[in-house]
């Protein structure tokens, strides 16, 4: 399940939820990739449950719940 996000910027994010899978950590994450600009650093907010339960978050939060998790999020190192 991904989704779209544009922020104040105008940039376009694509916003999805990952647990473990190619190389990144056992905790289930929101990952932020900016489509706009496909070379800046990915974000990451971590967030409770597994896979699934990230997933049923992104596709129910609204707007300002991602915009929030967003500017809460790190840079994926």
């Amino acid at each position: 399940m991904t989704r779209l996000l544009l922020d104040e910027e105008f940039r376009t994010w694509e916003v999805y939820g990952t647990a473990g899978s190619f190389g990144l950590p056992e905790h289930s994450r929101i990952v932020f990739h900016c489509l706009s600009e496909p070379n800046r650093r990915a974000l990451w907010a971590e967030q409770e449950g597994d896979r699934a339960d990230v997933e049923a978050w992104i596709e129910g939060a609204s707007p300002e719940d991602l915009t929030a998790a967003m500017a809460a999020a790190e840079e994926l190192r």
